[in-house]
């Protein structure tokens, strides 16, 4: 019987993120991690490709095509929009979901498995207090079994013997908590977690005995920012309007115009690429979306603090803004990778099963 690899995959609107256990040059047990770009593409011809030619990854769930660009460039048109097409049953999460495990070499290897879903959408409030979903949880599980001819090289597929859903930020809240040998580190009574990531912002309240309140998943990501100032730089600068309509200009040249703080176009004129100064519209406007953060997630009196995670947390100017809203912001280390971190440490510690090859593959929720 060989024991199964757990990894932990977030698939996430914007980048997806892995993690497992790898051994280093000492022989300890130590966290890998890889992210990728969520670039998904429909209808993009099945599986015209040979294994090992190319850095994308086709798909084929029941007559659906999809390809995913890991890297952040190719495809035709605009890539799918994962938070309309996403969460529980989406299937270019499930593509996202293989490219993890192919490109982290997981192919043809048991593995057991813990994902995500929005902190919002894995709880609901019911009369009894806040419960776990089980509808989408389940849901989500399904999603992401495996037929074993969905890929174009099969034997690139693993045998999924476990499989697990947790919500975000909850899950990043165990990174916090608990060490990479499994040992809890001391812990405030009450800790408000907001876990900016592509899509959604997932925010909550953590308690000392591992209880959640205050749940909330707001359709308020990096993508939103991306959206919003893709739009005002269209509207400001003459020289963009050669796009034709700002819905034209592909977010993730967006993104890199923010991160560089300054657009790119090219001039036919003078046949050159010309470089548009933004620096200013770029503060104006992440300061606008920090302001509307702090207003639609609340830090409840009586917490410790604001423990800011995911990739909006690595942006100075967002912790900037946020640390003037919000007393006591912590930001830890590698925020990015905190959700998926939490998840490896919640299936490897909390819940403590012993994987182990099984003769057909099950996933059970």
């Amino acid at each position: 019987m060989k024991q199964a690899n757990i990894v932990a995959i977030d698939t996430g609107n914007r980048r997806t993120k892995t993690a497992y256990w790898s051994t280093d040059e000492q022989g300890n047990s130590v966290i890998k991690t890889d992210v990728f770009s969520s670039r998904v593409f429909r209808n993009t011809g099945g599986f015209a490709i040979k294994p090992g030619e190319s850095k994308f990854y086709p798909f084929n769930f029941a007559q659906n095509s999809f390809t995913v660009y890991p890297d952040g460039q190719g495809g035709s048109g605009h890539p799918i929009d994962l938070l309309r097409e996403g969460r529980s049953n989406g299937k270019a999460i499930k593509a996202l979901f293989l490219t993890s495990l192919i490109r982290n070499g997981f192919g043809s290897k048991p593995v057991a498995y813990i994902s995500n879903l929005p902190v919002g959408d894995y709880f609901q409030n019911t009369a009894i207090g806040i419960q776990t979903n089980e509808a989408l949880v389940n849901e989500k599980v399904e999603l992401l079994s495996i037929q074993g001819n969905e890929f174009h090289d099969a034997s690139a597929l693993p045998s999924l013997v476990s499989g697990r859903v947790f919500a975000e930020g909850c899950a990043a809240y165990i990174d916090f908590v608990i060490d990479d040998h499994g040992n809890e580190r001391p812990k405030p009574k009450a800790l408000k977690i907001v876990d900016i990531g592509g899509g959604t912002i997932d925010a909550c309240v953590a308690h000392d005995d591992f209880s959640i309140s205050d749940a909330q998943t707001l359709e308020l990501g990096m993508l939103s920012f991306y959206a919003s100032l893709r739009k005002y730089l269209f509207e400001q600068e003459p020289k963009l309007k050669s796009f034709g309509s700002y819905e034209n200009i592909d977010l993730h040249d967006v993104e890199t115009w923010y991160q560089n703080k300054y657009a790119e176009v090219y001039d036919f004129q003078t046949q050159q690429h010309q470089r548009i100064d933004i620096t200013a519209i770029c503060e104006a406007c992440i300061k606008d979306y920090c302001t509307e953060i702090a207003q639609k997630v609340v830090v409840q009196p009586g917490v410790s603090g604001v423990l800011l995670m995911g990739g909006g947390a690595l942006d100075p100017l967002i912790q900037h803004y946020l640390t003037e809203k919000w007393q006591n912001v912590f930001v830890p280390k590698d925020p990015d990778f905190a959700n998926v971190r939490g998840l490896l440490k919640l299936e490897t510690f909390i819940f403590d099963k012993s994987y182990t090859q099984i003769a057909e593959a099950e996933v059970t929720a």
